[in-house]
């Protein structure tokens, strides 16, 4: 008779925390924008602007350098939202 003895302990995750959204401005993005305009190369640029490199390609591509806010858009308009507040 034989007796298996098994370590059924599941094994631990730890998520890695280099990953940050939204950490650059958009001085940062038009700036390496124009440094890839000059001759940069993308990469580069996306190092030397700390711009991560596909919002980089993404957005030269669309000529659009405005800032999106991360998250949900807001439910009220602000001047629905400044009634409420008068209200209370």
């Amino acid at each position: 008779m034989a007796v298996f003895l098994f370590n059924l302990q599941m094994p631990s995750y730890k998520r890695k925390e280099t990953c940050k959204h939204g950490e650059w401005s958009e001085q940062q993005l038009v700036a390496a924008i124009e440094a890839v305009n000059t001759g940069m190369g993308m990469n580069e640029a996306a190092r030397r602007f700390s711009v991560p490199c596909t919002t980089l390609r993404r957005k030269k591509k669309a000529e659009n350098t405005k800032k999106t806010s991360l998250g949900p858009s807001a439910s009220l308009t602000e001047f629905n939202e400044r009634k409420i507040v008068m209200n209370i």
